[in-house]
């Protein structure tokens, strides 16, 4: 008996030799936006085997694909009827007998519902509703840049019950010395200088001009949604169509505050978008959610040149921050693991390292961070005394550094106490320095719960200490 991918596999190789793709013509609209017209110009009609041969040049820069995505598929009609017969054979348990609709978790830019959906992990959950003709122009898409056999093989793979796999990317404000893969599945990597140099998924991207992403972070995680096919039951997007995830013990907020401790700098949430790498012929668009910062530590210049637009940024040497791998992978295991408590402090001393927050709501997150860190459960007692005097031996070196741990404590929790019983807190040089000296100990208490574990005996602690 043929598989699916023998029987789609002819269908796609006859399609491709009669297909052609009209690229269009875009006319830009004053203030904004642009409309694109398809009217078969020969300039802009386009066979597979010239898409093919634009996409493989070494200076297309992802041109070509960006056409092919917004390119109107043009097919003679036998051709199209021949090729809409064997989906139907080869997909018929994912169809809709009533409306000739599939579902997809592949967000082609179908013609029927869509609907995204945010996960607990940092991510989205993604699925839509297409007619055959809108399916099978996506397949041709992807057809024309890896090839029928490919193509066939990945939707015989669907068909089977296997996941779509792809990358959620987060585009972060910082600027890492090198490439990170700290656990299975993570990636995180210095973006380029140089536009010309951006991967051409970001490229295509309209959320904000490519320049924005030169010398920030990447942050990519490989994720599978389930099941990558399903049968339409109506024309509602019903809930749970589809669910993408993570590997296990990932979440993109675990990434973010163990880059944070490590570097000892906020990082804020940026920006996100899945990216598809070889299935991108088949998007019709992508999507972003977040916004994207500037680099958090030191400016970069910009420079552009106008004959080319090609734009590059040069990066101060103390925006650069050195990141080891292996510390990166050892807190992201322990924050996986970490108690309630210590995730608290975490959370907070994240919040509380924000500088674009007021000074008084992060004296407040500080103060909950060292509650959470070094407060016993006897909260009926005197709680400054007993924060700073267990606050100094759990992370003391000797006498000395003890008495300053002790008078750094003393001091943030007063200045907590005026924010939170007073609600103001005055943004003087002496205040912002005492935050981040009283900062600087919490990441050393947290750095220590999670490497050696909370403190479950205090005054042993206290007591035995030499």
């Amino acid at each position: 008996m043929p598989s699916n991918s023998d029987t789609l596999q002819p269908a796609l190789h006859q399609a491709l030799t009669e297909v052609t793709f009209d690229t269009g013509f875009v006319e830009l609209r004053f203030p904004g936006g642009s409309t694109t017209s398809y009217a078969g110009r020969p300039e802009e009609v386009l066979d597979a085997e010239t898409i093919l041969k634009l996409q493989r040049a070494p200076a297309s820069g992802g041109e070509p694909l960006r056409q092919l995505r917004s390119a109107l598929v043009r097919m003679p009609d036998r051709a199209r009827s021949t090729l809409h017969g064997v989906l139907k054979d080869v997909l018929g348990d994912y169809i809709d007998s009533s409306t000739d609709n599939i579902g997809h978790a592949l967000p082609i830019g179908g013609d029927g519902w869509s609907a995204s959906r945010f996960e607990a992990e940092g991510h989205s959950s993604h699925a839509e509703s297409s007619s055959i003709k809108s399916f099978a122009d996506a397949l041709i898409r992807g057809a024309a840049v890896l090839g029928p056999d490919r193509m066939a093989s990945v939707v015989a793979g669907w068909a089977r019950g296997e996941p779509l796999t792809y990358r959620t990317c987060n585009v972060v404000p910082i600027k890492v010395a090198r490439a990170l893969a700290p656990v299975s599945g993570v990636n995180i990597a210095p973006l380029p200088l140089s536009t010309v140099q951006l991967p051409g998924e970001m490229r295509a991207l309209n959320t904000v001009p490519p320049s924005s992403y030169l010398g920030q972070t990447l942050v990519s995680v490989d994720t599978v949604a389930r099941p990558a096919l399903f049968r339409p039951t109506d024309d509602e997007n019903p809930p749970g169509s589809v669910k993408a995830s993570l590997p296990s013990r990932i979440t993109f907020d675990l990434i973010r505050e163990a880059l944070a401790l490590e570097c000892s700098i906020h990082i804020d949430r940026g920006l996100f978008y899945a990216a598809f790498d070889d299935l991108a012929a088949l998007v019709k668009g992508l999507s972003t959610y977040g916004t994207l910062g500037h680099l958090t530590v030191g400016e970069g210049t910009k420079t552009t040149n106008f004959e080319t637009g090609e734009c590059t940024l040069r990066v101060p040497d103390d925006a650069t921050l050195e990141v080891s791998n292996t510390r990166v992978a050892s807190l992201m295991h322990a924050l996986h693991d970490a108690k309630p408590p210590t995730r608290v402090a975490v959370s907070r001393w994240v919040a509380a390292m924000n500088t674009g927050r007021t000074i008084t709501d992060r004296v407040i997150d500080l103060r909950i961070a060292l509650e959470s860190l070094f407060l016993p459960q006897q909260p009926d007692q005197e709680l400054k005394f007993r924060l700073t005097v267990c606050g100094a031996w759990m992370i003391g070196r000797n006498g000395p550094d003890r008495l300053l741990v002790y008078e750094t404590l003393r001091r943030a929790y007063d200045l907590g106490s005026r924010a939170v019983h007073r609600g103001d807190v005055k943004h003087s040089s002496d205040n912002t320095a005492l935050l981040d000296t009283a900062l600087a100990v919490c990441r050393r208490g947290i750095l220590r719960a999670l490497h050696h574990g909370p403190v479950d005996d205090w005054n042993a602690l206290i007591l035995d200490n030499h």
